[in-house]
Protein backbone atom coordinates (compact mmCIF):
# COMPACT_ATOMS: atom_id res chain seq x y z
CA UNK A 1 0.00 0.00 0.00
CA UNK A 2 1.26 3.51 -0.87
CA UNK A 3 1.86 6.28 1.67
CA UNK A 4 -0.98 8.33 0.22
CA UNK A 5 -3.44 5.52 0.74
CA UNK A 6 -2.33 5.08 4.38
CA UNK A 7 -2.90 8.75 4.97
CA UNK A 8 -6.38 8.53 3.53
CA UNK A 9 -7.30 5.55 5.64
CA UNK A 10 -5.95 7.15 8.82
CA UNK A 11 -7.77 10.44 8.41
CA UNK A 12 -11.31 8.99 8.42
CA UNK A 13 -10.51 6.98 11.54
CA UNK A 14 -9.37 10.10 13.46
CA UNK A 15 -12.38 12.09 12.29
CA UNK A 16 -14.63 9.36 13.50
CA UNK A 17 -13.03 9.39 16.99
CA UNK A 18 -13.48 13.14 17.31
CA UNK A 19 -17.08 12.84 16.27
CA UNK A 20 -17.82 9.89 18.55
CA UNK A 21 -21.00 10.72 20.56
CA UNK A 22 -19.68 9.06 23.74
CA UNK A 23 -16.52 11.08 23.68
CA UNK A 24 -18.48 14.26 23.04
CA UNK A 25 -20.55 13.66 26.18
CA UNK A 26 -17.43 13.36 28.33
CA UNK A 27 -16.15 16.59 26.84
CA UNK A 28 -19.46 18.28 27.61
CA UNK A 29 -19.38 17.05 31.22
CA UNK A 30 -15.91 18.45 31.69
CA UNK A 31 -17.16 21.84 30.53
CA UNK A 32 -20.47 21.61 32.44
CA UNK A 33 -20.71 24.37 35.16
CA UNK A 34 -22.67 22.08 37.48
CA UNK A 35 -19.91 19.53 37.26
CA UNK A 36 -17.42 22.31 38.06
CA UNK A 37 -19.47 23.20 41.15
CA UNK A 38 -19.35 19.58 42.25
CA UNK A 39 -15.59 19.65 41.79
CA UNK A 40 -15.39 22.88 43.85
CA UNK A 41 -17.52 21.35 46.60
CA UNK A 42 -15.21 18.39 46.75
CA UNK A 43 -12.29 20.78 47.37
CA UNK A 44 -14.24 22.92 49.93
CA UNK A 45 -12.80 22.43 53.52
CA UNK A 46 -16.26 22.72 55.05
CA UNK A 47 -17.50 20.11 52.65
CA UNK A 48 -14.51 18.01 53.63
CA UNK A 49 -15.48 18.38 57.30
CA UNK A 50 -19.03 17.36 56.46
CA UNK A 51 -17.66 14.43 54.59
CA UNK A 52 -15.55 13.55 57.61
CA UNK A 53 -18.59 13.80 59.87
CA UNK A 54 -20.48 11.58 57.55
CA UNK A 55 -17.62 9.10 57.54
CA UNK A 56 -17.11 9.18 61.34
CA UNK A 57 -19.79 11.30 63.10
CA UNK A 58 -18.72 10.48 66.65
CA UNK A 59 -15.04 11.36 66.17
CA UNK A 60 -15.84 14.58 64.30
CA UNK A 61 -18.26 15.70 67.03
CA UNK A 62 -15.69 14.96 69.72
CA UNK A 63 -13.09 17.05 67.91
CA UNK A 64 -15.55 19.91 67.51
CA UNK A 65 -16.32 19.81 71.25
CA UNK A 66 -12.61 19.92 72.06
CA UNK A 67 -12.18 22.97 69.83
CA UNK A 68 -15.11 24.71 71.55
CA UNK A 69 -13.66 23.90 74.96
CA UNK A 70 -10.24 25.24 73.94
CA UNK A 71 -11.78 28.50 72.71
CA UNK A 72 -13.76 28.84 75.93
CA UNK A 73 -10.66 28.24 78.07
CA UNK A 74 -8.70 30.82 76.06
CA UNK A 75 -11.45 33.42 76.60
CA UNK A 76 -11.55 32.64 80.33
CA UNK A 77 -7.77 32.91 80.63
CA UNK A 78 -7.83 36.29 78.86
CA UNK A 79 -10.60 37.49 81.18
CA UNK A 80 -8.65 36.44 84.30
CA UNK A 81 -5.47 38.11 83.05
CA UNK A 82 -7.35 41.35 82.40
CA UNK A 83 -8.88 41.17 85.90
CA UNK A 84 -5.43 40.56 87.42
CA UNK A 85 -3.99 43.59 85.67
CA UNK A 86 -6.90 45.77 86.81
CA UNK A 87 -6.42 44.59 90.40
CA UNK A 88 -2.68 45.34 90.23
CA UNK A 89 -3.32 48.86 88.94
CA UNK A 90 -5.96 49.45 91.62
CA UNK A 91 -3.55 48.16 94.28
CA UNK A 92 -0.84 50.58 93.19
CA UNK A 93 -3.30 53.46 93.13
CA UNK A 94 -4.60 52.65 96.60
CA UNK A 95 -1.08 52.41 97.93
CA UNK A 96 -0.14 55.79 96.46
CA UNK A 97 -3.27 57.38 97.92
CA UNK A 98 -2.60 55.80 101.31
CA UNK A 99 1.05 56.86 101.25
CA UNK A 100 0.08 60.42 100.37
CA UNK A 101 -2.51 60.48 103.17
CA UNK A 102 -0.01 59.13 105.71
CA UNK A 103 2.61 61.65 104.61
CA UNK A 104 0.11 64.50 105.00
CA UNK A 105 -0.87 63.16 108.41
CA UNK A 106 2.77 62.97 109.49
CA UNK A 107 3.46 66.51 108.28
CA UNK A 108 0.30 67.92 109.89
CA UNK A 109 1.08 66.45 113.30
CA UNK A 110 4.86 66.85 113.05
CA UNK A 111 5.48 63.12 113.39
CA UNK A 112 9.09 62.09 112.72
CA UNK A 113 9.63 59.43 110.08
CA UNK A 114 12.39 56.98 111.01
CA UNK A 115 14.21 54.41 108.91
CA UNK A 116 15.26 51.20 110.64
CA UNK A 117 18.85 50.01 110.46
CA UNK A 118 20.23 46.82 111.94
CA UNK A 119 18.54 43.58 112.95
CA UNK A 120 18.16 43.96 116.74
CA UNK A 121 14.36 44.24 116.50
CA UNK A 122 13.64 41.52 113.95
CA UNK A 123 11.14 40.19 113.08
CA UNK A 124 9.01 43.10 114.33
CA UNK A 125 11.18 45.61 112.45
CA UNK A 126 13.37 44.83 109.47
CA UNK A 127 16.23 46.89 108.03
CA UNK A 128 14.80 49.44 105.61
CA UNK A 129 11.41 49.74 107.32
CA UNK A 130 10.00 53.28 107.42
CA UNK A 131 8.05 54.06 110.59
CA UNK A 132 6.19 56.94 112.17
CA UNK A 133 7.17 58.02 115.67
CA UNK A 134 4.81 59.88 118.05
CA UNK A 135 6.06 61.95 120.95
CA UNK A 136 4.70 60.79 124.30
CA UNK A 137 5.68 60.34 127.92
CA UNK A 138 3.28 57.51 128.60
CA UNK A 139 4.48 54.04 127.72
CA UNK A 140 3.19 50.55 128.31
CA UNK A 141 4.91 47.21 128.38
CA UNK A 142 5.49 46.02 124.81
CA UNK A 143 5.71 49.51 123.26
CA UNK A 144 8.52 50.27 120.83
CA UNK A 145 10.48 53.34 121.90
CA UNK A 146 13.08 55.33 119.95
CA UNK A 147 15.82 57.10 121.89
CA UNK A 148 19.41 58.26 121.50
CA UNK A 149 22.54 56.71 122.94
CA UNK A 150 25.73 58.65 122.20
CA UNK A 151 23.85 60.61 119.52
CA UNK A 152 22.84 57.38 117.83
CA UNK A 153 19.10 56.76 117.46
CA UNK A 154 18.07 53.22 118.41
CA UNK A 155 14.82 51.37 118.98
CA UNK A 156 14.05 48.99 121.82
CA UNK A 157 10.97 47.42 123.41
CA UNK A 158 9.62 48.45 126.81
CA UNK A 159 9.74 45.51 129.23
CA UNK A 160 9.72 47.16 132.67
CA UNK A 161 8.22 50.36 134.09
CA UNK A 162 9.41 52.60 136.90
CA UNK A 163 9.48 50.84 140.28
CA UNK A 164 9.13 47.32 138.86
CA UNK A 165 11.54 44.55 139.75
CA UNK A 166 13.15 42.86 136.75
CA UNK A 167 14.78 39.46 136.77
CA UNK A 168 16.32 37.54 133.87
CA UNK A 169 17.34 33.93 134.48
CA UNK A 170 20.11 31.99 132.78
CA UNK A 171 17.70 30.88 130.04
CA UNK A 172 16.78 34.46 129.21
CA UNK A 173 13.26 34.28 130.69
CA UNK A 174 12.19 37.73 131.92
CA UNK A 175 10.16 38.08 135.12
CA UNK A 176 8.51 41.27 136.35
CA UNK A 177 7.81 41.46 140.08
CA UNK A 178 8.46 37.72 140.31
CA UNK A 179 6.14 36.68 137.47
CA UNK A 180 7.49 35.49 134.06
CA UNK A 181 6.01 37.58 131.26
CA UNK A 182 4.85 36.37 127.86
CA UNK A 183 7.12 37.67 125.08
CA UNK A 184 6.10 36.22 121.70
CA UNK A 185 8.29 38.81 119.98
CA UNK A 186 11.54 37.75 121.75
CA UNK A 187 14.15 35.84 119.73
CA UNK A 188 17.21 33.91 120.96
CA UNK A 189 16.42 34.45 124.64
CA UNK A 190 19.57 34.97 126.66
CA UNK A 191 21.00 37.14 129.42
CA UNK A 192 23.06 38.81 126.70
CA UNK A 193 25.64 41.48 127.47
CA UNK A 194 24.33 42.07 130.97
CA UNK A 195 26.48 43.71 133.65
CA UNK A 196 23.78 44.50 136.21
CA UNK A 197 22.72 42.47 139.24
CA UNK A 198 19.32 40.76 139.33
CA UNK A 199 16.72 41.26 140.51
CA UNK A 200 16.99 44.82 139.29
CA UNK A 201 14.62 47.61 140.30
CA UNK A 202 13.75 50.13 137.57
CA UNK A 203 14.26 53.73 138.76
CA UNK A 204 11.00 55.68 139.18
CA UNK A 205 9.83 57.39 136.00
CA UNK A 206 12.16 55.31 133.80
CA UNK A 207 11.78 52.46 131.31
CA UNK A 208 13.64 49.15 131.22
CA UNK A 209 14.03 48.31 127.53
CA UNK A 210 15.27 45.22 125.69
CA UNK A 211 15.92 44.29 122.08
CA UNK A 212 13.79 41.56 120.52
CA UNK A 213 16.99 39.66 119.73
CA UNK A 214 18.40 39.00 123.16
CA UNK A 215 21.66 37.15 122.56
CA UNK A 216 24.15 39.80 121.46
CA UNK A 217 22.63 43.27 121.74
CA UNK A 218 23.21 46.10 124.20
CA UNK A 219 20.13 47.45 126.01
CA UNK A 220 19.00 48.16 129.58
CA UNK A 221 20.78 45.01 130.75
CA UNK A 222 24.02 46.94 130.34
CA UNK A 223 24.94 50.20 132.05
CA UNK A 224 26.17 51.52 128.67
CA UNK A 225 22.47 52.06 127.88
CA UNK A 226 20.72 51.72 131.22
CA UNK A 227 17.09 52.66 131.78
CA UNK A 228 15.45 55.30 129.59
CA UNK A 229 13.96 58.61 130.68
CA UNK A 230 10.74 59.03 128.63
CA UNK A 231 11.13 62.80 128.68
CA UNK A 232 14.22 62.60 126.48
CA UNK A 233 13.04 59.77 124.24
CA UNK A 234 12.21 60.53 120.61
CA UNK A 235 8.84 58.82 120.97
CA UNK A 236 6.83 55.64 120.46
CA UNK A 237 6.73 53.90 117.10
CA UNK A 238 3.11 53.78 116.00
CA UNK A 239 2.90 52.99 112.29
CA UNK A 240 4.93 51.26 109.57
CA UNK A 241 4.80 53.21 106.29
CA UNK A 242 7.02 50.93 104.25
CA UNK A 243 7.38 48.36 102.75
CA UNK A 244 3.93 48.14 101.16
CA UNK A 245 3.11 44.53 102.15
CA UNK A 246 3.77 45.34 105.84
CA UNK A 247 2.02 48.71 106.13
CA UNK A 248 0.10 48.91 109.39
CA UNK A 249 0.06 49.74 113.06
CA UNK A 250 2.91 48.73 115.32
Amino acid sequence: MSSAEEAKKTAPADSGAAADPGNAVNTEKAADPENAVNTEKAADPENAVNAEKAADPENAESRENLEKKARKEAREAARKEAARKRAAVQGVMLFLIAAAAIAMFAISFHLPVLQIYGTAMEPALDPGDMVLCAETRKYERGDLVAFKVDNKLIVRRVVGLGGEEIDIDENGVVSVNGTPIDEPYAQAKDQGKSNIKYPYTVPPGHLFVLSDKRDNVVDSRNTAVGCIDPSVAEGRLIFRMWPAPRIGLL
